[in-house]
């Protein structure tokens, strides 16, 4: 077994590389601490921001909304299945809308990408945006 003085002598002659190490293991933790506490701040703003009457409806079998569309005569069917919350004037407080995710080729060689979304205050006050798409010149972008 090595003697403890062995090891005190030790820190205080190769005090560079005990420094060195020292910094290493507290930037470490630093660098935990800031990213566990990033994570947790995430999920608790999409907890509290989100309501839970808001949905998203995909056809089966897809994983996401990029892949889930659906003709617009289903649409209507379902804005008009009982349980969908109705205004004054018995509107259902729901809104059909187009997932446009806009693909164009630049002369430079990049893709532009974007998507159209509205926010549930709008549609819940039944305003409704309407996305264009157009292509973007490299001097326009630049």
């Amino acid at each position: 077994m090595i003697p403890i003085k062995y090891n005190v002598r030790n820190l205080t002659v190769r005090w560079k590389t005990t420094l060195m190490t020292m910094l290493a293991t507290a930037l470490l933790v630093a660098a935990s601490c800031f990213l566990f506490g990033f994570v947790e701040g995430l999920e608790h703003s999409l907890k509290i921001s989100g309501d839970p009457l808001d949905l998203i409806i995909v056809r089966k079998g897809s994983s996401n909304e990029n892949t889930g569309g659906f003709e617009a005569t289903k649409a209507d069917d379902i804005l008009n299945l009982k349980g969908i919350a109705r205004d004054e004037t018995g509107a259902p407080l729901a809104a059909k809308e187009l997932l446009n995710i806009a693909i164009g080729q630049r002369v430079s060689g990049y893709r532009i990408m974007s998507k159209a979304m509205t926010s549930p205050s709008r549609r819940r006050r039944g305003k409704y945006q309407e996305s264009a798409t157009r292509m973007i010149s490299p001097a326009a972008a630049a």
